[in-house]
């Protein structure tokens, strides 16, 4: 008896966590690209459910208003006349203090993350999200616990200082060529209220967002937060078109983790930019169908430090939107791509297209200022 009080006690206390977790969502469209408009709560006039919606998370210490967001929202609209949709994830609140607590945090803001986008592909308007318990259980079953997770001791630790690159040695070659995943199948979006979630006001059926137009891009902590949140919407039939991970944050986030993998949308890309070195702010491993390292992925032009090297990667993501020349060059190996002897097709990185087609690997060499 004492067991099964101390299980639901347990229960309680991460469902209270992750209901009461501080995540604010503001749309940005054509019409409003500078001051943007609340959603947290209700979907603005203004939300095109047809067009391509780009969510745009932050990583540890991030906020609304930092350069990440306003750097790749205002080049979005600056570079095409199509009425995208750009949703600014913030989650400051829980990015803050430590990077430890931030990291904790990452499953919690996946699951009001993936509920969000629940709403948003089954309700048209809405005026009052509240928790539910549907969601709440496929979160628990995707990530196998039900707080958020701790340092995986098998891991290096980085500061988020910075300090000059240090020489290493390189990351693990595979030894094949790989090819994005192209699936092309997906269960239809439920049209029904989600169960366990409410609503107060009214709803107005037949205007709903598909989540197949949905393009989820996150830094440093943020593309973990859009791996589980894509994995988690998996479990109620909806898979992501795209997810871009902009330099994955690498401290904490072993092979064990639940960190951003293929698989978790229908085309995952990464661009690495900051990955060696024990004060190295990213993830080393091919972890995306298609992985592009900037400059080799580490030592970026211009830089010298850890902090600018990894900012590199949403620069290179926004600079892609106004720059058709920044195209890598597919590797065979990871020690071509090390040694700067790929010779393969090229391929455009970043962008908004929803689905590439190309190798496993690239290496693209820029220059350092922007647009690069």
């Amino acid at each position: 008896m004492l067991k099964l009080l101390i299980f639901l006690a347990a229960v309680a206390v991460c469902l209270g966590q992750w209901q009461n977790i501080r995540v604010n969502y503001t749309l940005f469209t054509r019409n409003d690209p500078t001051d943007g408009q609340d959603m947290t709560e209700s979907i603005p006039d203004d939300f095109y459910d047809e067009e391509n919606t780009i969510f745009l998370i932050h990583g540890y210490a991030g906020n609304t208003v930092n350069r990440f967001n306003k750097l790749v929202r205002d080049d979005i609209f600056r570079n095409t006349t199509n009425h995208y949709n750009v949703i600014v994830v913030d989650w400051t609140a829980e990015a803050s203090f430590s990077y430890t607590h931030a990291r904790n945090n990452v499953p919690n803001v996946a699951r009001n993350l993936a509920s969000f986008i629940q709403r948003l592909t089954t309700t048209g308007k809405f005026s009052k999200l509240r928790s539910g318990t549907r969601i709440y259980n496929e979160a628990s079953r995707v990530l196998g616990q039900s707080a958020g997770p701790t340092e995986d001791p098998t891991t290096t630790s980085e500061a988020t200082t910075t300090t000059t690159p240090e020489p290493t040695t390189t990351t693990t070659e595979p030894t094949t060529t790989e090819t994005p995943t192209t699936t092309t199948t997906t269960s239809d979006p439920t049209t029904t209220t989600t169960e366990g979630f409410a609503t107060e006001g009214f709803e107005l059926p037949g205007n709903e967002a598909n989540v197949e137009l949905f393009h989820l891009v996150g830094f440093d902590l943020g593309a973990h937060v859009a791996g589980i949140a894509g994995r988690i919407l998996q479990e109620d039939s909806q898979l992501v078109g795209r997810i871009t991970g902009l330099n994955p944050s690498g401290r904490q986030w072993g092979t064990g983790s639940e960190r951003l993998k293929r698989g978790d949308a229908r085309y995952v890309e990464v661009i690495h930019t900051d990955t060696l070195g024990v004060l190295a702010n990213g993830i080393g491993d091919p972890i995306g169908d298609i992985n592009f390292y900037a400059n080799g992925g580490n030592n970026q032009p211009g830089c010298l430090t850890h902090s600018c090297c990894h900012d590199r990667a949403f620069e290179l993501f926004a600079a892609s939107m106004i720059n058709p020349n920044l195209k890598g060059r597919a590797c065979t190996t990871q020690t071509q791509m090390n040694l700067n002897l790929c010779r393969g097709e090229d391929l455009h990185l970043g962008g908004t297209r929803l689905s590439k087609n190309g190798a496993f690997v690239y290496r693209i060499n820029t220059s350092r200022r922007y647009p690069f």
